[in-house]
C-alpha cells in the first residue's frame, strides 16, 4: 500500500545511503563468521528497505542458538523485553531483546548487534570475554519485528516474525557508522565466501607454547589463564626469556599487545600480566621495577599496573600516566620515644598512619609525618588534585613539596579537620566555616576531595607550580588518646582534563524521512575521565538537568533538543553538549465519511448506490500528512493505488468493495491499513414462486421469494424492502417472501412483483396454473394362478393389480406393477397402490397368501442289519417348516450305485409306519420321501436311511480233513479237521460241532483227533437267525507200528545138506511177510524150507496198514561146524542169532485205500513206536538153543 508516497522515503534517504556506501568500500575485510551453528541464507540486508540498518536472517525460527560472530567483549546486554511483535511500536524498544560485542580487529574497533532475542534467552553478561562460536542468547521476536505490518501479520503466532538483526559497526573516533558485511570487494566483511557458521571457526594453534623454556611454566599459565586467555591476550611471540626490568632481571615472554613478567627467584613468585598502552609505555621505563599486580581498573575507570617502584595508569585519551614514587618513610615520631606510632602503604600510592598515645593527662605532643619521593607529575593549569581520605582524630595533613616557575620549593599542605590557625603560608583549608566561623570536623569516614593544585599554590606562593618532588602525610598526637587515632591518605590522582560523553544513538541515523525519527531515539550515555573518574553524568530534555543512570528513550514528539554532559570527581565540569531530534513516532490518522444513498442492515454491512461518494480525510500534528493512498478492491482482488485528492465514488460490477486506505506523514510513519467495505447494489430484485403447474390433492400453499440478487462475488443485494402480489388474492408484505394458499379444487392465477432497499423494482410476474384433484382412484388386486387344493402355493406367486381413476379428474398415473412373491410364508398380504396425477392414492389388499417353497423332510429309524422274517415295520421322523407333512413314501434300492425304486404300496399317511411284505433275498436300502400340504417332494438321498440284510437260507458248512490213510478206511496219523462255513447273505454267526455224547462245541480252531474210532457232528448258525441241518462225519485212526515178526530159527551157521523149517510168528491181526534173497515179498501162510545159504527178511503188517520194521537173517551152510572153544562158540551163536537188518533204518509205507503210497516213515529197528529192547534177550536165547543144539550132534555122534 501507498507505493507511491513510499517513493519519497526513498528520495529522503537517498544522501545516507551514498555516505554508507562510502563507509563500506574502505574497511577492514575478512573476519567475522556467521552468528549461527549452521549456514543460513539472509532473508534482508542492510537498506533492503529504508532505515534497515542490519541483516535479518530466519534461522530455524524461534529458538535458534546465536553465536558470537567474532572474539571480543560483551558492552552490553537487556533481555527482559516481552516475545511478540510490537503493534504499537512504542511498547517496545525497537530492537527488543539484544547484546552488544565489541572487537578489536588490528587498530580498528568494530562491534556486532544482535537484536530481537528471546526474553531471558541471553546467556551471557557486560564485561564477558567470549570467544567466535561462544553462544550468547536465542532468536525470538521481540521489539519491532515486522515493520509496519506488524499488527497485521495474522499468519504469524501472534503477529511474530521471528528473526535475527544482525547489525555490524565501525568505529571512526567520533562515533559508528554502519557497515554491510555482504558489500563487495573490500567491503566484504566474512572470513570465508560464502560465510562459514561461528561454531566452524576454530583457534589456529599457537606457534610457541605458554610459560615455554621457563622453570616455572605454571606460572604462566596461571596467569595466562587469569588474564582471559587467548581470548584476551592471543598466542605467544616467542618463548620465555632473561629480561631486566630495572635494577632486577626478571623473566618476560611476550604476546602481540602484551607481556607476562615473572620474578624468579623471589620468595612466593608470582607472575602478571602488562599489556595494552601500559605495556608500551613500560617497555621504556621499566624502572619503575618490576609488576607486582596484573593489570586491573581502578576506581576511577582507569586500566593500572602497580610496579615495585611506582604504578602507570591509562587517561581518557588512552595516553599512559605513570606516577613514580619511592618507599615512604619517616620524617618524625615525635618528641616522646614511647609513642606508638606505624605506618603501612595504603591503596593508589597512599599511606596509612597508625598512632597511639600514652592515655595520660599531659597536652599535645609534636606530630608524626612521613614522606615519599615523587617524580614525573607536572601541574597545568588544569590539574586537578584528587584523593580519598580517612581521619580518625583531630587533622591530618597531606602536604606536597612543589618546585615551581621561578625554580623555588615550597609546600602546599592540605587539610580537612583543622583551619589555618597558625597563619602559615602554604596552608589549605579543605572546609569553609560555618556561620560561627567554626570549621566543622569530620571523624571516621570517608571522604573524596579535590582541588585545582595550580590554583592552590598560585594563591598561596604567587607563582605557577610546575613539578610535585614529594608528598607528605603528617598528624599531631595528644597524649590522652588511646588507641590508633591517626589516618589514611589513598588513592591520589592527579586529574588534567575534564571528563568526556559520548552519545549513543540507536538507530543511529533518523530511521524516518526528512530527518525524521520514527522511532523513540534511544540514549546511551558513556562519560570517561583521565584521572579522577566521574561523579555524575546529566541530560536535560528542556524539563531541567536531570540524572542519568541507564540509557533511555527521548518520548517527546516534534522538535526536541538533548543538553547532556559529565561531571568528574575532581569537580570538572564537560561543556555542555547538544543534540537535535526531530521526533514523530505516531502514525498519522485517515477517516472516511460517506455522502449519499445509503442503507446498513443488521449485520453493519453498508449498501449504496452509483451516486454514493466517500471521503476521506487524514491528520498528523507533528511532521504533518505527506499523503494519502488509496485503493478499491472488488471482492479482494488487487487494486491499483491511487493518491486520494477528491471525493471517490465506486466504480465496476455489484458486490463487496473494499476500500483500502491509509496515510502517511513527513516523518515516513505510516499509518495502519484501514479498510471499509461498501457493497454496491445497482440490480433490481428478483422474484420466484413454487408453483409447478401439477396436479396437488390437498391445499396448495404458493410461496414468492423475493431476493437481492447476489454479486458476482457472492455478496447479497441490499435486501427486500417490500413484496406486492395480486390476481384471485391480493396484499401486500414487507418482507422478502409470501405465503398465498388455495383450498377449493380448481384453477387459479397469481401475480407479484418486490421492490428493494435501494429502489430497485422488479418487473411483474406471474405464477403457473394451480391444479387441485383430492380423490383418489380405485385398485383391485389378485394373484394370477390358483393355488392346490390344500390352499397352498409352492412356487412364486404373481400379484397383479388394476386400477382406474375417476373420469374428469387428473387422470391415473401409476398403478402397482405386477408382484412377484418369493417369500415363503402362511397367510401373507400384499397391498397394491394405485396414484393419479394429483399424488391421490388407492390401496387393495390381497389376502391369505400362503407359500411353502422347501421340500419337507423325513428320515426313517435304523433297522436291525439282519433280518430272516416279513414283514417288515418301518417308522420314521418328520418335518416341515410352513404346511406340514401330508404323506410320505418308501423308497428302496439293492445298493448305493443302483437307482431307488419306489416300493410298491408304500404310499402313507404322515406318522403311519410302512410295511414291507414281500423281499427278495439280499441286501437292502430304504429310505423315506415326504410331501407336505403344498406339494414340495422330498428329494431322494445319495445315502439310506436305513439298510438291512434279508436272508432266509441256512448257511453250509464244509471240512477239511487232514491224515495219512491207511488200509481199510484207517488213518495212520492224528486227524486234524478244519471246519468251513459259508452264508452268501448275512454271513456267519457261529459254527458248532460235537462228537461222541459231549456238548455242542462252538468251533475255533481246527480240531486234532488221536487213535479210535469216531462219530463227528457239525452245522452253523448265520446272522439272520437260519440254523444248517447237523453233518456227522465217521473215522477211525490207528497210527500204531505192529511188532516185527520172529522166524522160528535166526538164521546161522549150518552143515551143508541140512534143512531147515522155518516158520514165523507174530502180532495177532497182522499178516507177515517175507522174500528170500531178495525176491518177494510173499505172504507168510505156513513154515517153509531153506537148506542153502539164504538171506530171510520178514515185515509185519497191521490191518490199518501200519508196518513193522523189516529185518533179515542169514542162512549159511558149510561142510563142517568146529567149535573151538565155549566163548567162541557163544560169540559165533550170538552173531547168528542177532539181526542184521539191510539198511540201518527201517521204512514203512503207508497207503491210503487205493493202493498209493502217501509217505514213508523210517525208524532205527522200532516195532511200532518202542525200540528192539527185546533183541538182547533173544540173540541170549539163540545161543543157548545153538549150543544146545551142538551139545545133541555131539551126543548123536
Amino acid at each position: 500500500m501507498c507505493k507511491v508516497i513510499r517513493k519519497y522515503i526513498r528520495q529522503s534517504l537517498a544522501l545516507s545511503l551514498v555516505f554508507l556506501q562510502f563507509v563500506t568500500s574502505s574497511v577492514f575485510a575478512g573476519f567475522l563468521y556467521l552468528p549461527f551453528n549452521k549456514f543460513y541464507e539472509p532473508v534482508g540486508y542492510v537498506n533492503s528497505y529504508p532505515g534497515h540498518t542490519g541483516t535479518d536472517y530466519r534461522g530455524s525460527g524461534y529458538g535458534t542458538p546465536v553465536y558470537a560472530a567474532y572474539e571480543g567483549t560483551v558492552v552490553a546486554v537487556k533481555e527482559t523485553e516481552n516475545d511478540g511483535c510490537d503493534i504499537t511500536r512504542t511498547q517496545q524498544l525497537r530492537w527488543g531483546n539484544y547484546v552488544k560485542i565489541d572487537h578489536q580487529v588490528g587498530s580498528t574497533k568494530y562491534r556486532t548487534e544482535y537484536w530481537h532475542l528471546k526474553q531471558n534467552g541471553v546467556v551471557v553478561s557486560v564485561g564477558k570475554k567470549v570467544k567466535t562460536g561462544d553462544l550468547i542468547a536465542y532468536v525470538s521476536n521481540s521489539g519491532l519485528t515486522s515493520g509496519f505490518d506488524c499488527a497485521a501479520r495474522f499468519d504469524l503466532p501472534y503477529g511474530a516474525y521471528y528473526h535475527l538483526h544482525f547489525e555490524v559497526k565501525k568505529w571512526n573516533g567520533n562515533g559508528w557508522i554502519v557497515l554491510n558485511p555482504y558489500s563487495g570487494g573490500p567491503g566484504w566483511l566474512w572470513s570465508t565466501n560464502p560465510p562459514k557458521a561461528a561454531t566452524q571457526a576454530g583457534p589456529t594453534p599457537c606457534t610457541y607454547s605458554v610459560g615455554q623454556d621457563s622453570s616455572r611454566k605454571s606460572l604462566f599459565e596461571q596467569a595466562y589463564n587469569r588474564n582471559g586467555g587467548r581470548n584476551s591476550l592471543s598466542c605467544p611471540s616467542g618463548p620465555t626469556y632473561w629480561w631486566k626490568a630495572g635494577s632486577n632481571w626478571v623473566v618476560r615472554q611476550d604476546f602481540p599487545s602484551a607481556a607476562i613478567i615473572q620474578h624468579e627467584g623471589v620468595a612466593d613468585t608470582s607472575a602478571f600480566v602488562v599489556k595494552g598502552g601500559i605495556w608500551s609505555y613500560y617497555k621504556s621505563h621499566a624502572t619503575l621495577g618490576a609488576p607486582i599486580s596484573d593489570q586491573f581498573q581502578n576506581p576511577y575507570g582507569r586500566q593500572q599496573n602497580n610496579f615495585k617502584k611506582g604504578f602507570i595508569f591509562l587517561n581518557s585519551g588512552g595516553s599512559a600516566v605513570p606516577v613514580v614514587y619511592g618507599n615512604w618513610y619517616w620524617i618524625t615520631k615525635g618528641e616522646d620515644s614511647s609513642l606508638n606510632a606505624s605506618f603501612v602503604d595504603a591503596e593508589g600510592g597512599g599511606v596509612q598512619l597508625i598512632l597511639e598515645g600514652l592515655g595520660g593527662s599531659g597536652g599535645w605532643v609534636s606530630g608524626a609525618a612521613v614522606a615519599k619521593e615523587v617524580s614525573g607529575v607536572e601541574i597545568t593549569p588544569e590539574t586537578v588534585l584528587v584523593w580519598e581520605q580517612y581521619d580518625k582524630k583531630h587533622s591530618l595533613h597531606f602536604a606536597f613539596t612543589i618546585t615551581d616557575s621561578r625554580g623555588e620549593s615550597h609546600n602546599l599542605t592540605y587539610s580537612a579537620n583543622a583551619s589555618n590557625v597558625w597563619g602559615n603560608q602554604g596552608y589549605v583549608p579543605l572546609r569553609d566555616p560555618d556561620s560561627s566561623g567554626s570549621y566543622p570536623a569530620v571523624y571516621d569516614n570517608w571522604e573524596i576531595f579535590s582541588r585545582n593544585i595550580f590554583d592552590d599554590y598560585r594563591s598561596e606562593w604567587g607563582a605557577d607550580p610546575v613539578l610535585v618532588t614529594r608528598m607528605r602525610v603528617s598528624h599531631y598526637i595528644h597524649d590522652s588518646w588511646v588507641g590508633d587515632k591517626g589516618g589514611t591518605v589513598q588513592n591520589i590522582i592527579f586529574d588534567y582534563e575534564a571528563p568526556v560523553t559520548e552519545l549513543e544513538v540507536v538507530p543511529d541515523f533518523p530511521d524516518g524521512g526528512d530527518g525524521w525519527y520514527i522511532s523513540p531515539p534511544f540514549i546511551s550515555l558513556t562519560a570517561t575521565d583521565d584521572a579522577s573518574g566521574i561523579a555524575r553524568t546529566e541530560y536535560d530534555l528542556g524539563l531541567g538537568w536531570q540524572l542519568y543512570s541507564t540509557p533511555f528513550l527521548i518520548e517527546q514528539e516534534g522538535d526536541v533538543t538533548l543538553m547532556y554532559r559529565s561531571v568528574d570527581l575532581a569537580g570538572r565540569t564537560e561543556v555542555n553538549q547538544a543534540a537535535l531530534f526531530k521526533i514523530d513516532t505516531a502514525n498519522p490518522e485517515t477517516n472516511a465519511s460517506i455522502i449519499g444513498p445509503q442503507y446498513e442492515d443488521e449485520e453493519g454491512q453498508i449498501y449504496i448506490s452509483g451516486q454514493t461518494k466517500i471521503e476521506l480525510y487524514a491528520v498528523d500534528e507533528t511532521s504533518g500528512v505527506f499523503g494519502t493512498a488509496y485503493s478499491d478492491s472488488y471482492n479482494g482482488a488487487e487494486a491499483e493505488e491511487k493518491i486520494y485528492d477528491s471525493a471517490l465514488s465506486l466504480e465496476g460490477q455489484d458486490g463487496r468493495h473494499t476500500v483500502s486506505y491509509q496515510s502517511i506523514d513527513n516523518a515516513g510513519n505510516q499509518e495502519e491499513l484501514k479498510q471499509s467495505d461498501f457493497y454496491l447494489d445497482s440490480t433490481p430484485p428478483v422474484s420466484e414462486d413454487d408453483s409447478d403447474g401439477q396436479w396437488h390433492n390437498r391445499d396448495v400453499i404458493i410461496v414468492i421469494t423475493s431476493q437481492d440478487p447476489e454479486a458476482l462475488d457472492g455478496t447479497s443485494g441490499s435486501g427486500i424492502q417490500r413484496l406486492v402480489y395480486g390476481g384471485s388474492q391480493a396484499g401486500e408484505i414487507s418482507e422478502n417472501s409470501a405465503q398465498v394458499t388455495f383450498s377449493e379444487e380448481g384453477i387459479l392465477e397469481l401475480r407479484y412483483q418486490a421492490f428493494d432497499n435501494v429502489g430497485n423494482e422488479e418487473q411483474e410476474k406471474q405464477t403457473q396454473p394451480v391444479k387441485i384433484d383430492k380423490t383418489p382412484p380405485e385398485i383391485t388386486g389378485f394373484p394370477t394362478e390358483n393355488p392346490n387344493e390344500n390352499n397352498w402355493y409352492n412356487n412364486d406367486v404373481t400379484i397383479h393389480f388394476e386400477a382406474e381413476d375417476q373420469k374428469g379428474l387428473s387422470g391415473l398415473e401409476f398403478v402397482s406393477l405386477d408382484l412377484l412373491v418369493s417369500q415363503e410364508g402362511f397367510g401373507q398380504d400384499f397391498v397394491g397402490f394405485a396414484t393419479d396425477n394429483a399424488g391421490n392414492t388407492g390401496t387393495a389388499v390381497v389376502e391369505g397368501i400362503n407359500i411353502d417353497k422347501t421340500q419337507p423332510e423325513s428320515q426313517l429309524l435304523q433297522l436291525d442289519q439282519y433280518y430272516n422274517y416279513l414283514p417288515l415295520e418301518l417308522s420314521y421322523i418328520f418335518t416341515d417348516n410352513l404346511s406340514d407333512v401330508e404323506r410320505t413314501r418308501l423308497y428302496k434300492r439293492s445298493n448305493s450305485e443302483e437307482e431307488w425304486e419306489y416300493h410298491g404300496g408304500s404310499s402313507r399317511s404322515a406318522g403311519e409306519p410302512f410295511s414291507v411284505n414281500t423281499l427278495e433275498e439280499g441286501y437292502w436300502e430304504f429310505s423315506s420321501v415326504a410331501v407336505d400340504f403344498a406339494g414340495n417332494i422330498e428329494g431322494l438321498p445319495l445315502s439310506a436311511d436305513t439298510s438291512i440284510t434279508y436272508d432266509v437260507t441256512a448257511p453250509v458248512t464244509n471240512f477239511i480233513l487232514q491224515g495219512l490213510s491207511g488200509l481199510n478206511a484207517w488213518y495212520v496219523s492224528p486227524v486234524y479237521i478244519e471246519l468251513l462255513s459259508i452264508d452268501n447273505l448275512s454271513g456267519i454267526d457261529k459254527t458248532l460241532y460235537l462228537a461222541g455224547d459231549s456238548n455242542p462245541v462252538t468251533y475255533q480252531d481246527e480240531i486234532e483227533f488221536l487213535d479210535g474210532s469216531y462219530s463227528l457232528g457239525f452245522w452253523s448258525l448265520d446272522n439272520a437267525g437260519n440254523e444248517e441241518i447237523q453233518q456227522v462225519l465217521n473215522f477211525k485212526i490207528d497210527t500204531i507200528t505192529p511188532q516185527a515178526p520172529a522166524p522160528s530159527i535166526a538164521g546161522g551157521n549150518f552143515v551143508t545138506g541140512e534143512k531147515l523149517s522155518i516158520s514165523l510168528s507174530g502180532e495177532e491181526g497182522t499178516q507177515l511177510y517175507y522174500s528170500i534173497d531178495g525176491s518177494g515179498p510173499l505172504l507168510y501162510v505156513d513154515s517153509f524150507l531153506i537148506s542153502s545159504n539164504t538171506n530171510l527178511t520178514a515185515y509185519a503188517l497191521d490191518d490199518a496198514g501200519n508196518q513193522s520194521g523189516t529185518y533179515t537173517w542169514f542162512f549159511t551152510f558149510s561142510p563142517s561146524f568146529n567149535l573151538t572153544s565155549p566163548n567162541e562158540s557163544l560169540v559165533q551163536a550170538a552173531a547168528q542169532l542177532y539181526p542184521v537188518a539191510a539198511e540201518d533204518k527201517s521204512e514203512i509205507a503207508f497207503r491210503n485205500e487205493d493202493g498209493e503210497i502217501k509217505g514213508i516213515q523210517t525208524g532205527e529197528y522200532v516195532g511200532g513206536n518202542s525200540k528192539f529192547y527185546y533183541v538182547p534177550l533173544l540173540l541170549l536165547l539163540s545161543a543157548v538153543l545153538l549150543l544146545l543144539r551142538k551139545i545133541l550132534q555131539l551126543v548123536h555122534r
